[in-house]
């Protein structure tokens, strides 16, 4: 009766901890494995609407350069448009500067204007 007085209790410390080691530990390990499973799917998924996200800014980023290629193509053509205007101008006005006195009489007198009074 003596060994069956300690016998007990150990075999009750015994059960506590198999069931402790067997079942609540293992538990709380699949909860974790769990948790860090469903983070990794979050992040995979996130990650995937990255790279969607990624690749249409990448399209549309070329898109826009391609734009502005010829949006500065179209610029340097008006810039020359421009000076071959503003040349022109000058030259005639030069040529306006450098009439007499009766060539500026003809020039000025071959305008003809749509006025209300010379209609009819």
């Amino acid at each position: 009766m003596k060994y069956w007085n300690w016998m007990l209790p150990l075999a009750v410390v015994t059960a506590i901890l198999l069931v402790v080691f067997c079942y609540v530990i293992p538990t709380q390990k699949n909860e974790q494995e769990y948790e860090i499973k469903k983070q990794l799917r979050i992040l995979k998924t996130s990650n995937e609407l990255l790279k969607r996200n990624n690749i249409q800014l990448i399209t549309k980023i070329d898109q826009l350069a391609i734009q502005a290629d010829s949006l500065k193509d179209l610029i340097q053509k008006d810039r020359i448009e421009m000076s071959l205007l503003k040349q022109r101008k000058d030259e005639k006005i030069d040529a306006i500067t450098k009439y007499n006195d009766d060539e500026l009489y003809r020039f000025f007198t071959s305008f003809h204007t749509d006025s209300t009074a010379n209609r009819r």
